[in-house]
């Protein structure tokens, strides 16, 4: 709580900056501007994922569950990660998730935007992530697929870890494990495939609208 207030703090002052109201910024200004705003955000992000493990592992975390069109969740997701796709130029494709689930809105959107993150990094130029969904027995498969590299082998066992390095030794953070965290909270399942050079999937189970709360 005590790093998350001044970064909130910081992060304002970088809106009123790029609003002109504090500074008139050259080209190269609002270049270094949007860098350091995009790395605040990366740290209030990490701040707001250790608070909200802590609050897990407390059993403190509460969930306000109601019935979500997956398609409505999703594009609050995509507007999260609509600069990382202007950048990676990426597209997400949205067409199949028509479907309802049981869930705490806010915590889908927060684990759709995380899958959406890594499966945007892990895309060449000019390609497309889905996501998708498919009903199942009293659940509902939210599918989130890239077509990218793929994850090697040797990581398969610690993907979900917090803080692991992959191959090229960059920090992986704790998105996978927060989603798992919270899908679990819920009472689902997350897993994936990959191949090399095929690209990966990541699949949430999770209660559809026929589920008795």
């Amino acid at each position: 709580h005590d790093l998350r207030s001044p970064l909130s703090s910081i992060g304002l002052i970088y809106k009123l900056m790029e609003a002109g109201h504090i500074v008139s910024l050259s080209d190269r200004g609002k270049v270094a501007l949007n860098q350091a705003r995009d790395h605040t955000n990366k740290m209030l992000a990490m701040v707001n994922n250790l608070l909200d493990i802590e609050k897990m592992e407390a059993g403190m975390l509460q969930l306000e569950l109601e019935t979500v069109v997956v398609y409505e969740a999703a594009t609050l997701a995509v507007q999260n990660v609509a600069a990382l796709m202007e950048t990676r130029q990426v597209t997400v494709d949205l067409r199949q998730t028509k479907d309802k689930v049981i869930v705490d809105k806010f915590r889908l959107v927060q684990i759709l935007t995380n899958l959406l993150s890594n499966a945007i990094k892990s895309s060449p130029p000019n390609s497309q992530v889905a996501i998708n969904t498919q009903p199942g027995n009293g659940y509902l498969k939210v599918s989130v697929t890239d077509q990218g590299s793929g994850i090697p082998e040797h990581l398969h066992k610690t993907i979900f870890a917090p803080y692991k390095q992959d191959a090229n030794n960059q920090h992986k953070g704790m998105g996978l494990a927060i989603c798992r965290a919270l899908v679990h909270l819920h009472g689902g399942e997350i897993a994936f495939e990959s191949q090399p050079g095929r690209g990966s999937s990541f699949y949430l189970s999770l209660a559809d609208q026929s589920y008795n709360t």
